[in-house]
């Protein structure tokens, strides 16, 4: 029998017992320990976490796998989580980010919107719906979903962007806000809808433009019906916000998701 100890050095701490690591570790893996070695470098946990969740799992291989791969999912979502609580902070509901997924989750309430959180793929979406419907929860699971992917995400808010506009000196370019929010690789705007004010829906409607011109998707939520969204900010803007993501053939993938109907 191979000696699992010096196989899998390099790929988790040393320990100091290692045939009877290999002992434990094999009596719950059910495969070769070149398998094990294999799945374990997948799995990336530390040695030591793998070798006490095998001494509970003798002769269990399915439990012992299923185990391990519920802790890196944990792991993975509590990085993810950081990483979007920083995207958040100051600018969207980052309380939300305290909850676990299925607290999170539960929070999406209409179907329509349910529906969004197994079949999105990282295409764009006007989300659009009363207050209390889930629609800035729904968000921050794509997010999620999204930061584990190590892809880069911004959050603002209509607020937010007019007033690193307003702070940002003339004649200097774009604020540090907006391009950021305009180079993101996924892009939420939860509530453009905050203000009346013409000079935020021209800021919008630009945003709106530079992300269907680079082909980078974006998430919208709006209280507003269909009819309302486009009266106000026009049919430009929402064809933009539809195609601001693209298959490989360069078709326009994004949809608006509306719960008022």
């Amino acid at each position: 029998m191979e000696k699992l100890g010096a196989i899998i050095e390099g790929i988790v701490p040393t320990s100091p017992a290692p045939d009877l690591d290999r002992d434990v570790l094999l009596g719950a893996s059910g495969v070769t320990a070149s398998e094990t070695v294999l799945r374990l470098r997948q799995v990336g946990l530390r040695r030591d976490i793998v070798v006490d969740v095998a001494r509970g799992c003798q002769g269990d291989p399915k439990r012992f796998w299923g185990r391990l791969e519920a802790i890196r999912e944990a792991d993975r979502y509590e990085a993810s989580r950081r990483s979007v609580r920083h995207a958040v902070e100051g600018v969207g509901p980052v309380a939300m980010l305290d909850r676990s997924w299925g607290e999170l989750t539960a929070m999406v309430k209409p179907r329509k919107l349910h529906a969004e959180l197994r079949s999105w793929s990282g295409e764009s979406l006007l989300i659009l719906g009363p207050t209390g419907a889930g629609k800035t929860a729904l968000c921050l699971a794509l997010c999620l979903r999204e930061s584990k992917a190590m892809r880069s995400v911004v959050w603002c808010s209509g607020r937010s962007l007019l007033q690193s506009q307003r702070r940002h000196p003339l004649g200097q370019g774009d604020p540090p806000e907006y391009e950021r929010a305009r180079d993101a690789r996924l892009l939420v705007v939860d509530d453009p809808d905050w203000t009346r004010q013409a000079d935020a829906d021209q800021l919008f409607a630009e945003l709106c433009a530079d992300r269907e011109r680079a082909s980078r998707p974006m998430l919208v939520t709006s209280g507003s019906t269909l009819e309302e969204f486009t009266s106000r900010y026009g049919a430009a803007v929402l064809r933009r916000i539809q195609e601001s993501s693209r298959d490989d053939s360069g078709n326009a993938t994004g949809r608006v998701v509306d719960c008022h109907v």
